[in-house]
């Protein structure tokens, strides 16, 4: 009726300590919160509150009993009318309300603050009163680090602010950005941050110049960089085609695409691009990469894939130059399954598969989709297919097309970027995890071998690196597998809870000494 719903539009601070005080009940519905400081709010002005069971909010809330699944509609109303028609229940969240907004005061929080200085003033005492050896250097060498950085939305920008603490401890580390700020904790209090114009006023500094190269805008600076300021070269994509396409198409680096092609291919690559309509073919037919290999002092890869396509498309004098390091990510010791799958809403009951990272064409997310419909699972309620990452421009909207026309709509989801902390999450909760490739540009795959360091059962198609992968840590389909294959051993690793066990046993063994056992050459 009219005046039963108000929309409130900006409500001022003292209007909402104000509502708060008024309320008989706070209902806080949300997906995914920071930290959710609504309903902590509310608590501290003594009001009853339910909220989501995602994400943070189980934390600040602080009981169980209060929280509901924000994508049920059922489950919001049911709370909702346990605690305005159940006396006693209202009562007891009111109290409680009282005693767990303590948790979170300004005075806890500064005592906890005063107990972390305290630590690391004791730790600095104690590191200054150790003696140097005889013979130890004093002065480490300065490295230029050039790479993109968090916030970018960049596997590559996520490795290097994982590697930086490693390397900081053998070189003197400056970072250099193309990029309006750097938002990770750990390089913004160690390191600091130089834009490409000091850079370039300032190289003579550098002992070291180490670039990171991927195949995305976030590395268009980097080819005339290195042209000027030869470094060592981590190569991420052993394709660099797309940039150069992009870089050439938005006028930032005009015909740079055409000089690559010619100087890396010849003629005949100019010809084909000239007569082909489609050019993201192009692309995925020619790498680009020579002027930046013969550039580079040294080139680093995480597989021995890129290795044959070096091979392949260039010559013995380029491979001799690349050196293959293992793409090394942390062991995961403390996953809590149970918590997070609480916290993005899902049942114990539900089978969780997941694909991560960037969707487009390459990764064969269309395939993944179209064997799950064909699959048992895709009319099971407590199957669920999670695409987590972005979906690209390619195949994006005949995806969600597919997904919107399916019987199973509510069950497929794809959730966007997502934060570090919200991947991590599905990564903990999943059961299963499908990672699949073609027209591999080298690139290692930081989303399998977070899959294997979480325990997490992965199948895979044999294409590129991940035809590397021991065959008994993964299910390997053929590079040219058939839908039919897909769909089967979705059902096979659905129905054997067994298998999915043992191969998240054998992915953690064999990613623990893989780790110990690099660790040395990699250093």
């Amino acid at each position: 009726a009219q005046g039963e719903l108000v929309l409130t539009g900006y409500v001022p601070d003292e209007d909402l300590v104000a509502l708060y005080n008024l309320t008989r009940l706070f209902v806080f519905p949300s997906w995914h919160e920071g930290f959710g400081l609504p309903a902590l709010e509310a608590m501290s002005c003594g009001a009853a509150v339910i909220g989501s069971n995602a994400t943070s909010l189980p934390e600040v809330i602080g009981r169980g009993d209060a929280l509901f699944d924000a994508r049920s509609e059922d489950a919001i109303a049911t709370k909702m009318q346990q605690a305005l028609c159940d006396p006693a229940f209202h009562a007891d969240l009111c109290r409680h309300a009282a005693i767990q907004s303590q948790r979170f005061s300004w005075a806890e929080s500064a005592r906890l603050a005063l107990d972390a200085f305290e630590t690391l003033h004791a730790e600095n005492r104690q590191t200054r009163s150790k003696t140097v050896a005889v013979g130890t250097p004093l002065k480490k060498p300065r490295l230029a680090f050039i790479s993109p950085l968090p916030p970018e939305k960049s596997g590559i920008s996520d490795y290097s602010a994982e590697l930086l603490p490693e390397l900081a401890r053998h070189y003197e580390i400056e970072v250099i950005v193309d990029q309006a700020e750097v938002t990770d904790p750990w390089v913004k209090a160690h390191i600091p941050v130089r834009d490409c114009t000091w850079f370039e006023a300032n190289a003579d500094r550098y002992d070291r110049v180490l670039y990171h190269f991927g195949n995305t805008s976030y590395h268009g600076h980097m080819f005339e960089l290195l042209e000027r300021y030869p470094g060592s070269v981590v190569l991420h994509d052993f394709f660099l085609s797309s940039l150069l396409s992009y870089l050439d198409g938005t006028r930032q680096n005009p015909d740079i695409w055409a000089r690559s092609l010619y100087d890396s291919h010849g003629y005949g690559a100019l010809i084909d691009r000239s007569e082909t309509s489609d050019l993201s073919e192009i692309g995925d037919k020619y790498p680009c990469t020579r002027r930046v290999l013969e550039q580079a002092t040294g080139v680093i890869v995480h597989s021995e894939f890129n290795r044959q396509l070096a091979a392949r498309f260039f010559s013995s004098e380029i491979v001799q130059k690349m050196v293959r390091v293992p793409f090394l990510r942390k062991l995961q010791v403390e996953v809590d399954r149970a918590a997070a799958r609480q916290r993005l809403g899902f049942g114990a009951d539900d089978f969780i598969v997941c694909s991560f990272g960037f969707i487009n064409k390459h990764k064969l997310s269309d395939r993944l989709l179209e064997a799950w419909l064909a699959s048992p699972l895709a009319k099971d309620k407590c199957c669920r297919l999670i695409f987590v990452g972005e979906n690209g421009a390619d195949i994006g909207m005949q995806l969600v097309k597919s997904i919107h026309e399916s019987a199973s709509e509510e069950r497929i989801t794809i959730t966007g970027f997502v934060e570090p902390a919200l991947y991590r999450s599905y990564l903990e909760a999943a059961d299963l995890a499908v990672q699949l490739r073609t027209l591999s540009r080298g690139e290692t795959s930081a989303a399998v071998l977070d899959c294997l360091t979480f325990g997490l059962p992965l199948v895979v198609n044999a294409h590129g690196t991940s035809a590397e992968l021991p065959a008994d840590i993964v299910v390997k389909l053929p590079d040219l597998f058939t839908d039919e294959e897909l769909s089967a051993a979705l059902v096979e690793m659905h129905g054997d809870p067994a298998r999915r066990e043992a191969l998240a046993s054998k992915a953690i063994s064999a990613q623990s000494s893989r780790s110990c056992g690099n660790n040395k050459k990699v250093l």
